[in-house]
């Protein structure tokens, strides 16, 4: 069973204070970004090597094949074993797929390898934001959860220039894959010196109790607080689970798919988008990749104290509105101006720097974050690291757009993540009931304290 008691989470033993915790969490997802992203800068060099021309399209379709496959297996294994002895197994897997990388000589073997390396980021990612909820639970956990997803950018940025110091000192930038590998044999040390922690009690609303079975009640599962029932337009859809599941759940994969897609599409592409189609060198584009995810990082960092007075559901409005424009502008001037495409990139980023944090803050500050619902996430973000990227090179192919199509296909997925995201905020607030300890919770309770104190002075 997962944790080991919430007595090492206390703070009276430096293994047990959260902080370290939260540092682990934090070099998983650098991991996280640093294997995604030294794809885009190592691809021409990987196509040279691998005799292939659709290298990079193809090895991130397989890391998000991967990425999905272990997505499906969140809700399973996190419950059955201990989440540091979950991060320890599949940080060593990480590091031998990686090596393996560094020294393949085919095609067909680095998608094998690069798929390995999809299942230990799926699941390692859905298991390091569903633990760092578990050790600040009660809380809002909204500036933890921006936190380790910012380092996440934070490797993204560091994955071009490790490529470049690498292949200027080594002769060959395919030994980054082997540096990165062995610091998730560092991490893997980490996990393994800390204790993990315990899923809190969940807590049901009335109706969830009431259909909850005898097994469930064992290890029941948080559904949320609902206004409404199990109805949806008239339509009764049979269960609590069912409800979310399809008014929440469903649209909330729609828009990590195509959001978390296009993210890391953009990181992938613009590095040949600058070359081929602004006129960049090489060098410049590298900088310009790195300077993507600083400003993602960067991005995520500043939500760390927007988080602690700002509903996740307003940042995550405001940051996808500025994705949608940014990426139609992008489509007139970018290709005309390096200055344009340095503007373009910094506010992309920070477009898109908030979505998954605050998708799983949302669901946190809604009592309807499970390793379940986070299992259902990291399928869409497998799916759309699968789909997203590679949608990008066949239009690249089959049209007459070439590298614009970046942000073609930029423009059509952020618009409908947006419209998405609109519709589920709208459901959110009119049908189910806030966490306590949220800022929507307290939000409402301030409302309803200043409407008693205006009735009560009519009275009077």
């Amino acid at each position: 069973m997962a944790g080991h008691g919430r007595a090492w989470l206390d703070g009276r033993t430096w293994l047990g204070s959260r902080k370290w915790h939260v540092v682990l969490y934090c070099f998983v997802q650098f991991l996280n970004g640093s294997c995604v992203n030294i794809v885009g800068p190592a691809g021409k060099t990987l196509e040279s090597r691998l005799h292939t021309t659709h290298g990079v399209g193809s090895i991130l379709s397989a890391e998000g094949a991967g990425n999905l496959t272990a997505a499906l297996l969140i809700g399973v294994v996190l419950p059955r074993f201990a989440g540091h002895s979950i991060l320890r197994t599949l940080l060593l897997c990480l590091f031998c797929c990686l090596v393996g990388v560094a020294l393949c000589s085919s095609i067909v073997s680095a998608r094998i390898l690069y798929f390995g390396v999809g299942c230990c980021l799926g699941l390692g990612s859905g298991t390091a934001n569903t633990l760092v909820t578990w050790v600040y639970s009660g809380r809002n956990v909204g500036p933890w959860v921006n936190l380790i997803n910012a380092c996440f950018g934070l490797g993204s940025s560091s994955a071009p220039l490790l490529f470049l110091a690498v292949e200027r000192r080594a002769g060959s930038g395919m030994h980054s894959f082997s540096a990165i590998g062995c610091l998730a044999a560092a991490t893997a040390l980490a996990a393994s010196l800390l204790h993990s922690p315990s899923p809190p009690p969940p807590k049901l609303g009335p109706a969830a109790e009431a259909e909850a079975s005898p097994h469930e009640e064992a290890a029941p599962r948080r559904l949320g607080l609902a206004r409404g029932g199990s109805s949806l337009m008239g339509i009764d859809l049979g269960s609590r689970r069912a409800y979310v599941q399809l008014t929440v759940m469903t649209p909330l994969m729609v828009l990590m798919t195509l959001g978390v897609g296009g993210e890391i599409a953009y990181g992938a592409w613009i590095f040949s988008y600058a070359t081929e189609r602004a006129g960049m060198p090489s060098a410049e584009a590298a900088y310009l990749n790195s300077f993507y995810w600083s400003a993602f990082t960067l991005g995520r960092l500043s939500l760390i104290p927007c988080s602690a007075v700002a509903t996740p559901e307003l940042l995550l409005l405001a940051t996808v509105g500025l994705e949608v424009g940014v990426s139609g502008v992008a489509l007139i001037a970018a290709h005309d101006s390096a200055r344009v495409l340095w503007a373009v990139t910094a506010l992309l980023a920070v477009g898109v720097c908030a979505i998954y944090s605050n998708v799983v803050s949302l669901l946190s500050a809604y009592d309807l974050l499970t390793p379940g619902s986070v299992s259902m996430l990291q399928v869409a973000c497998g799916v759309g690291h699968m789909t997203v990227p590679f949608g990008v090179s066949v239009v690249m192919r089959h049209t007459s757009l070439g590298y614009d199509a970046l942000f073609h296909v930029l423009v059509v997925t952020n618009s409908i993540c947006l419209a998405t995201l609109a519709a589920v905020v709208v459901h959110l607030r009119r049908n189910f009931t806030p966490a306590m300890g949220s800022i929507r919770a307290a939000q409402l309770a301030r409302r309803e304290s200043f409407s008693d104190d205006c009735r009560e002075a009519r009275r009077r």
